[in-house]
């Protein structure tokens, strides 16, 4: 029933369930913070997650390296006169959704219009670095109407056919799971076929958009609407949920990055300790608590909370030294997460994961939609997977573990029943992440 109110909420339904569960639950979510109970539990509690934390970090570590993997091209030819720095995706511009800000090693070498890749597929190029944010940039998706980079696709003729592509095409932007990317000819006019990056114009940054030569953009595509023929390139890639990690492709002279993000899930320095208050929120259907913490941390909305390596909330309010954080199970909660099945190195995105409420035994149910896409690469039936946070909120580090579920088949929405890897409501104490230190702005 929970499930079905937050898929659909109904007002009149809401507050009944609100005083049918008030005894209960009330109890159970509002006095547990105070330690209203077993001190032996929380010790208990505590004294596992340390014990898990060194195999549970070490397992994150090896998730981290496999979306690492993903994101480098898998074409030895790709992979000549090249070298490739792995960025952790941050967030998606608010304003834009074709602007990603991510992260890289400070000091690697970054320029603006370095291209931007993930496995063989193109995705965009850096369009600034940021100078107050140390190891960061944005960088523009092709899906941008601004964006426009060179393409060729080769047939039977002697030279290849040239093309510009960019953007979306109007009111088809999407093909089912597929993006439907503007194009338009620069040499002779071609039905069908592959399309890939082939920069040639002139200028001081062409060498470095030049290094994306090669990349695929997608399948030529000529479309008819009233009479009027529409030239795109269909892509399968997955611009919406699928970027997590991405790669800046650069000359041998750009400094790559090792097995980890820039940004490490578990270092000390990023996380400060947390005492836990109060309960946020009077309804039994919320899961929210007080934190207090040093008037000096860094803490933004939107931080994630954690108990060694694993995932419990997000910040959802914050000021000096305090703070209000949505707890797994509370239906202000959203992060993006990734699916490790057994026998599977590589991890799937499954994109956003929207609390939905918390069950009697503790279990958390989720909502998630599914894409299309996905069921050739999960296979008929997923079924169990463990569940992680994935890069791409601010304040979330990729690689922190949720819990466990079974994922059912098909595309569309699903409600999902997660058992958590750590139950927060009896929680006294965690660990926030703190906003990385700003630089002062250069001349």
């Amino acid at each position: 029933m929970l499930a079905a109110l937050a898929l659909r909420p109904f007002p009149p339904v809401e507050r009944a369930v609100d005083l049918l569960f008030v005894p209960a639950r009330f109890a159970r979510e509002l006095l547990r913070p105070l330690g209203w109970f077993s001190t032996r539990e929380v010790r208990a509690t505590l004294a596992h997650a340390d014990e898990a934390f060194a195999a549970e970090r070490e397992s994150s570590r090896q998730l981290l390296a496999a979306q690492i993997e993903a994101a480098l091209p898998l074409d030895p030819r790709l992979r000549e006169n090249r070298a490739f720095l792995v960025a952790e995706v941050l967030e998606r511009d608010p304003d834009d959704s074709d602007l990603l800000r991510v992260r890289f090693p400070p000091g690697a070498g970054v320029e603006v219009d370095m291209p931007v890749v993930q496995g063989d597929a193109y995705v965009g190029r850096v369009r600034e670095v940021d100078r107050r944010r140390a190891g960061e940039g944005v960088v523009e998706l092709v899906t941008d109407e601004r964006h426009r980079v060179g393409a060729v696709l080769h047939d039977d003729a002697p030279e290849p056919a040239g093309l510009v592509v960019g953007g979306l095409v109007e009111a088809r932007a999407r093909r089912g799971s597929a993006f439907l990317l503007g194009a338009r000819f620069e040499s002779r006019p071609v039905a069908s076929g592959t399309v890939v990056v082939g920069e040639s114009a002139p200028g001081p940054r062409a060498e470095r958009r030049a290094r994306a030569d090669g990349f695929r953009l997608g399948k030529l595509r000529v479309l008819s609407d009233r009479g009027r023929s529409i030239l795109g390139v269909e892509t399968a890639f997955d611009y919406a949920h699928g970027l997590s990690a991405v790669a800046i492709v650069g000359g041998p002279e750009l400094a790559t990055a090792g097995l980890l993000f820039a940004d490490d899930a578990f270092d000390d320095a990023r996380w400060t300790g947390a005492r836990i208050a109060l309960a946020g929120d009077s309804s039994p259907r919320r899961r929210t608590r007080h934190l207090s913490f040093d008037d000096s941390a860094r803490v933004e909305v939107g931080a994630a909370l954690g108990l060694g390596a694993r995932f419990v909330g997000r910040v959802v309010e914050a000021s000096d030294g305090r703070a209000i954080a949505a707890l797994l199970g509370d239906p202000a909660l959203e992060f993006g997460g990734v699916a490790v099945l057994d026998g599977r190195r590589e991890p799937i995105q499954l994109g956003r994961l929207r609390s939905l409420g918390f069950e009697a035994d503790g279990a958390v149910l989720l909502e998630w939609i599914a894409r299309e896409d996905l069921a050739p690469t999960m296979g008929r039936s997923a079924g169990p997977a463990r569940i992680a946070t994935a890069a791409g909120d601010r304040g979330v580090p990729a690689g922190l573990w949720v819990g466990a579920c079974v994922l059912p088949e098909g595309p569309g929405r699903h409600v999902l029943r997660l058992v958590p890897l750590q139950d927060p409501a009896g929680l006294l104490r965690v660990r926030v992440r703190l906003a990385p230190i700003l630089l002062e702005e250069g001349p």
